[in-house]
């Protein structure tokens, strides 16, 4: 049975520049989004009872992030050594100019941020740019397990849940397990940069 490997060079480069190019699409709205999410108990700013979130303490419980977003080109560059060559000339060839990612975030009955990562070609600690595209949705229903913190944000503690998410994501990177999970503080792939953020407002539906 042939493999990967034994395509033509051109056709294997262009099957890693596929993957590698992936983008998810959005959910089309909070149910859809539910799935995979941490509840609101397995979110904390402490861990062993040392702060390890800044910014307003109980702004880790207004948002819901997946379990575990994994880049494009991880599995790619773990594979084998024969992967790992043409994978990290294809991510050289393809961003010249940097890496960039784009993030989903839903404001959810001005209560809670659900944080969907649409766009991750590879792990990176300095990113050209983050394309942020926030959809706000109103009167939303409780769905699955998942009831919006009866203790609803202010306008001006609201502010800090976006704060939070953004520590959050220069401290783990993708991976957003709480600080608590498996009794020690979580170190992810940190991003130590990032050139510009521009953010898209709409009300509720997807980007094209």
């Amino acid at each position: 049975m042939a493999s990967l490997l034994s395509l033509p060079v051109e056709l294997l480069d262009r099957i890693i520049d596929l993957v590698v190019l992936n983008a998810r699409k959005p959910p089309v709205d909070v149910p859809a989004a539910r799935t995979n999410r941490w509840k609101d108990e397995d979110l904390s700013a402490y861990s062993q009872g040392v702060r390890v979130l800044l910014t307003w303490p109980e702004g880790p419980r207004h948002v819901r992030y997946e379990h575990k977003t994994s880049a494009n080109a991880t599995g790619l560059l773990l594979t084998n050594r024969q992967f790992h060559k043409p994978t990290q000339d294809a991510i050289t060839r393809l961003f010249p100019n940097g890496i960039s990612y784009v993030l989903d975030v839903l404001n959810v009955n001005d209560k809670e941020l659900w944080p969907t990562w649409l766009y991750v070609p590879v792990v990176a600690k300095h990113l050209a740019s983050v394309q942020v595209n926030l959809r706000f949705f109103e009167h939303v229903e409780p769905c699955d397990g998942f009831t919006f913190n009866a203790a609803s944000p202010s306008n001006d503690d609201l502010r800090w849940c976006y704060w939070s998410m953004l520590e959050r994501i220069l401290r783990c990177g993708l991976d957003h397990p709480p600080p608590t999970l498996r009794g020690s503080p979580y170190r992810g792939h940190a991003i130590e940069s990032i050139e510009s953020i521009s953010i898209d407002i709409t009300a509720g539906v997807p980007l094209d």
